[in-house]
């Protein structure tokens, strides 16, 4: 069984399906499960209103580019949320797989 997702450097960013906010402080976990090729990811947390028109950057994760995993914390979230993932590395091969964990919230 294949657990998470595997994503390759590309010159536009990657997005999960969006998800509404549940209390007024979210935390999430994101666990980097294999790299390959100088893999990297950056990760932001954007969240936005229903009658925004654009994503705004909530958060961001520390750079990704080990194994392990990093938890963020953000307060005061608007009504709809996502995560957006920019791989980088060293060549046009580079990957990372990772797994994002079920966010927690707080009231």
């Amino acid at each position: 069984m294949l657990v998470g997702r595997t994503l390759i450097k590309s010159n536009t960013p990657y997005y999960c399906a969006g998800f509404t906010r549940s209390g007024s402080s979210v935390a999430v976990t994101i666990e980097v499960l294999a790299l390959g090729s100088g893999g990297s990811v950056r990760v932001a947390l954007e969240h936005k209103n229903s009658e925004d028109t654009a994503w705004s950057v909530l958060t961001w994760f520390p750079p990704l580019s080990s194994l392990g995993s990093e938890t963020v914390v953000a307060t005061d979230p608007r009504e709809m949320l996502r995560l957006q993932y920019d791989v980088g590395g060293a060549s046009a091969s580079s990957f990372v797989h990772l797994q994002v964990y079920p966010v927690r919230w707080k009231p």
